[in-house]
């Protein structure tokens, strides 16, 4: 086993080591039981999340192993440099990678508890706030891509928030292990628009925002959007045609 602890955190070496070996399994509440799994800990009067990756296919094992970090590595480091460049994420505590058969299985990454809500219910409401809020949202998504920062799945779930007292939006990233940094272009920018959410409606809303607070032309970045937006949908029909061919069946 492979671990890595933050500067602060050292108290939590035996925590960290024992969700490898049994704890993770045994206590916990769960936050979202999917293709990964998070649960939520408390030890020494603190809140802490920790996300459990799924044993990667065999091919992934091996490039993990030998070639490229595994996922909680990365959303580690990308949360390091996120607070290194300003940008909220809940603080990272530790990762811990495990291997069976000498190749990467299970990997672990631990951060502070947040109690920010998902954008997901914000950006429906049609309300005060959610003029207010999508205003704050596009600010604080420019404000990615100008500092070269790219989630490479920026969604509704992805952008959690809380207001202050004074109506304040303040945002934070999670599940950050498939990010970018580097300069970014118009098209680029436009394109990783194109999961925001779900609703095409709300989709090109935002990204019609996002183009007025850029001073851009609006109908030229609609027009990237609808060319990227369809591209993304083919991909996901693809990916679901492709999955029932090779299901097997009941």
């Amino acid at each position: 086993m492979k671990k890595i602890i933050a500067s602060g955190y050292d108290h939590l070496s035996n925590f960290v080591e024992a969700l490898t070996v049994g704890r993770f399994d045994e206590g916990g509440t769960v936050l979202h039981d999917g293709r990964n799994t998070v649960k939520l800990f408390e030890t020494d009067g603190r809140r802490y999340v920790v996300k459990r990756f799924r044993v990667p296919h065999f091919f992934d094992r091996v490039m993990y192993t030998f070639f490229r970090g595994t996922k909680a590595k990365r959303a580690y480091e990308n949360a390091r440099r996120l607070e290194q460049e300003g940008v909220g994420t809940p603080a990272a505590v530790a990762y811990a990678d495990t291997r069976r058969g000498g190749l990467v299985a299970h990997s672990y990454l631990v951060t502070e508890y947040t109690d920010y809500k998902p954008i997901r219910d914000l950006i429906k409401e049609e309300k005060y706030l959610h003029a207010m809020g999508v205003n704050a949202l596009v600010d604080f998504i420019i404000a990615l891509h100008d500092k070269g920062i790219k989630h490479k799945d920026l969604n509704s779930t992805n952008i959690v928030y809380r207001i202050d007292a004074d109506l304040r939006f303040d945002f934070q990233l999670i599940d950050i292990n498939r990010m970018s940094f580097g300069r970014m272009s118009r098209r680029e920018c436009i394109a990783n628009l194109t999961r925001i959410c779900d609703e095409t409606r709300l989709i090109y809303f935002i990204s019609q925002k996002y183009a007025e607070h850029r001073g851009w032309d609006r109908n030229y970045s609609l027009g990237l959007l609808a060319f990227y937006r369809g591209k993304f949908e083919n991909k996901k029909k693809r990916s679901a045609y492709l999955k029932r061919l090779f299901s097997p069946v009941a």
